[in-house]
């Protein structure tokens, strides 16, 4: 069916917004009491009068301004924020302190103690256990012990180190600290360089350490972790020339605006193919002789001629200008990991009016599983600060390789940045040696999830297939781009996916006539990606292999068919405050011959994290909740209560985008057209900035649809802000408000093809909804 109806913004009214409500309930039964309660405080006092060492034993009064630092750890039913806040109050001197500084492993909260005096201010408390907070408190503790800073090397053989200290959360601690670690290393005869991760890190690198040094280093009393500078090596293989040497060159038509990349990467050759989608100007850092341009060729290639070369509208870009920022120099030189963050924070800041950057480097390693890296937290301050979007490759392993092949690596450090969009590669072809199938994940695509249960990769695209042949050598079946002769040749690798998506990515940034927003930007691509229908695995495989799959064309993304209709709702959602839409325009004539509902619904939401890298496991701090279902009606409360806040009340209502209401057969179901699309996830209570539902009413179980699809029903949209306790205490201390912006897309799609598109248009009109027509550019134009 054509598509030429612009996808709509909707704002929500003043009467949608609701302040969150109090909070009732029992104390739960980890809560201890009694002699129980008597004994573990009084087991907690004889630790804490222990820690008086800590402060006795220091000889140079010069760093008796450094606080001392216990562990906590936290029972695991005490994890939650209400019972975290009941801890501090045990630590905290008063309302105005932040004793609690972070967050390390899944369990163990850091705690802060300045002086000996506030000790015995601790002991006093747990002499109170009786004491509503403190019960809480005292029982939620499995054990505390002084902090031991993680120390992840041996022998550092002239190596660079980069050290990490404790953040204090306290300014003017944190730069005595930082000078007195200066003078330190400089007495010691270290050369040190001051590392620019996040404003939050206090990270140095420094430069062939010895082992003497180290020594020395360990006994700092506000040391974190030591561990070796990772190393950045971008291993490119041959590529192999196909038989055609030749292609038509691609020219910018006078007078026409074209989106801008941003390649990250190796540079790029001046070859006949590119030259013309070259800014005279670029980024580098490094003189001719250390440059090998052929991995940032074959990239920029893809970005420009991608669809051309192989045939396919994967992107619907007819061209894209190219900035090239030289930001890694050949495979034969080394550089460390801070060289290139810093290369590329430099880069993005030279070219401020370029929104979209590609980076398809990357390191070896696997990210962790509980946290996320130092490179990756860099990329995400980065994006931030400049307000841009990064395209991330997910990283290649060579698993597929040996002689017993093992399941494919975890995504790689870097691509844990939770605000990039991270690129795995599906296979385009399959020949005879390949291992996987068309539309499959890629043999060397690494795979999520990423740290703490998010979403990695969030989108897959075509970067080759591989296998091996019977001596067991590796045998490619590559996509297609450019060499530095401007040969035609094919390569592999996520490195040559990643640069599809970025020219989609700046494609919807160039054809929309709206102030940049890396929100509805990303929301948009997510929203369109679908799985292939050949993609034969699991739910929760496919999300973990393939994200949410294969984001479409730019065109389609833009534009709706009659039977369907996509709305766009911004905002910025204040702490306090949460979105209650009551009357939500589902079309009333999607109601079936038995009288119920039906219809598809695709949901997505990308917000802006609230991070603290100081948090370990909980580096993201922020989280949206999206609800979107019927209800019976709403009643009126009584707001004399102290924890009734809105005098309305929705009653009856029923989340459809709850997984559990929907029949089991279905879940995992790869049959029929809308496997392509199928998301029944249930993200709980994980912090992820981007969540994606596609449920098919049709498919919810007998039950759940005689309850709570028989029209007529009404429908409502719920959007809330959650926050951990970390940065809820941070705000209140220092006086802020926290708020999360999110962009939020909702698509209906009604298969029985009657025009909902002007029925939903009406239904907004006739319920005072303030909406547009998303505004595009005049040059772009609808496919049929």
């Amino acid at each position: 069916m054509e598509k030429n109806l612009p996808i709509k913004f909707f704002s929500k009214r003043t009467v949608d917004e609701r302040n969150t409500e109090g909070m009732q309930g029992d104390p739960p039964d980890w809560v201890l009491s009694g002699n129980q309660l008597s004994q573990r405080a009084s087991e907690l006092r004889s630790i804490v009068e222990a820690q008086y060492a800590i402060f006795e034993r220091r000889t140079n009064r010069h760093t008796e301004f450094i606080p001392a630092v216990l562990q906590v750890e936290l029972k695991d039913d005490a994890i939650a924020k209400s019972y975290r806040s009941d801890v501090a109050v045990l630590f905290n001197e008063n309302q105005e302190a932040i004793n609690l500084i972070g967050f390390t492993g899944t369990n163990d909260l850091l705690i802060k103690v300045d002086t000996p005096n506030e000790l015995k201010r601790v002991i006093s408390r747990l002499d109170q256990p009786e004491r509503a907070r403190h019960s809480y408190g005292i029982s939620a503790i499995n054990s505390l012990k002084p902090f031991e800073p993680n120390i992840d090397i041996e022998d550092p053989a002239g190596r660079n180190l980069e050290i990490s200290l404790i953040n204090f959360q306290n300014f003017n601690v944190n730069k005595l600290v930082a000078l007195f670690f200066e003078e330190t290393c400089a007495r010691l005869r270290i050369q040190f360089k001051r590392l620019n991760y996040s404003p939050d890190l206090i990270n140095y690198k420094l430069l062939n350490v010895q082992a003497d040094a180290i020594t020395a280093l360990r006994e700092f009393e506000a040391l974190r972790e030591i561990e070796f500078m990772p190393e950045i090596n971008i291993g490119y293989d041959d590529v192999i020339p196909t038989d055609k040497i030749e292609h038509p060159i691609k020219r910018p038509t006078p007078g026409k605006d074209y989106p801008i990349v941003g390649v990250l990467d190796s540079g790029i050759a001046e070859i006949d193919s590119l030259k013309p989608w070259l800014l005279p100007d670029r980024f580098t850092v490094y003189p001719e002789t250390s440059v090998d341009r052929g991995h940032g060729t074959f990239v920029a290639g893809i970005i420009v001629y991608g669809d051309d070369l192989q045939g396919m509208n994967f992107t619907g870009v007819e061209g894209c200008y190219l900035y090239d920022a030289t930001v890694i120099p050949r495979s034969t030189e080394r550089i460390d990991q801070d060289e290139l963050v810093d290369n590329i924070r430099r880069a993005i800041e030279s070219k401020p009016e370029i929104r979209v950057w590609n980076l398809s480097l990357g390191t070896k390693t696997e990210s962790h599983p509980n946290q996320f890296s130092k490179f990756g937290i860099a990329l995400d301050e980065i994006q931030k600060r400049y307000n841009v979007i990064i395209c991330k490759s997910a990283g290649n392993c060579i698993n597929f390789l040996g002689s017993s092949p093992i399941p494919p690596s975890r995504i790689a450090v870097s691509a844990d940045s939770l605000r990039s969009v991270v690129i795995g590669s599906v296979a385009h072809a399959k020949d005879i040696h390949d291992l996987a199938d068309v539309n499959h994940p890629s043999p060397f695509s690494r795979v999520g999830k990423g740290p703490c249960f998010s979403t990695k990769p969030e989108l897959v695209h075509y970067g080759g297939n591989a296998g091996k042949d019977s001596a067991g050598q590796l045998k490619k079946n590559g996509v297609k781009s450019f060499t530095i002769g401007n040969q035609i040749a094919t390569d592999i690798g996520t490195s040559f996916s990643t640069p599809r998506v970025s020219a989609i990515l700046s494609g919807l940034d160039h054809s929309i006539r709206e102030a940049f927003d890396p929100q509805l930007i990303k929301a948009l691509a997510i929203h369109s990606a679908r799985y292939p229908s050949e993609l034969s695995l699991p739910q929760v495989e496919k999300l973990r292999q393939v994200g949410f799959g294969i984001p479409s064309s730019v065109n389609e993304v833009l534009f709706n068919s009659s039977s369907e209709i996509t709305l766009i709702l911004q905002d910025n959602l204040e702490k306090g405050q949460y979105i209650e839409i009551m009357d939500f325009p589902f079309p009333e004539s999607m109601v079936d011959d038995e009288g119920f509902y039906y219809g598809e619904i695709i949901v997505t939401a990308v917000a802006s994290p609230l991070v603290d890298p100081n948090n370990g496991y909980e580096y993201c701090q922020s989280n949206l909740e999206i609800k979107l279902g019927t209800y019976d009606d709403y009643l009126k409360q009584d707001t004399t209560k102290s924890w009734v806040r809105n005098e309305l009340k929705l009653s009856g209502t029923k989340n459809l985008l709850n997984n559990a209401s929907y029949g089991s057969r279905f879940k995992n179901s790869n049959v029929g057209d809308f496997a392509k699309e199928r998301l029944l996830l249930s993200y709980g209570d994980k912090y992820h900035p981007i969540k994606k539902y596609a449920v098919n009413l049709e498919e919810i179980t007998p039950a759940n649809k005689e309850k709570y699809l028989r029209a007529p029903k009404k429908w409502y949209l719920k959007v809330n802000g959650l926050y951990r306790d970390f940065i809820t205490h941070q705000a209140k201390v220092h006086g802020e408000l926290l708020s999360q912006e999110f962009c939020l897309l909702v698509t209906i799609r009604d298969k029985r093809h009657q025009d909902i598109y002007t029925e939903v248009t009406r239904l907004l009109e006739t319920h005072n909804f303030v909406h547009s027509n998303i505004r595009l550019r005049e040059q772009v134009r609808v496919r049929s």
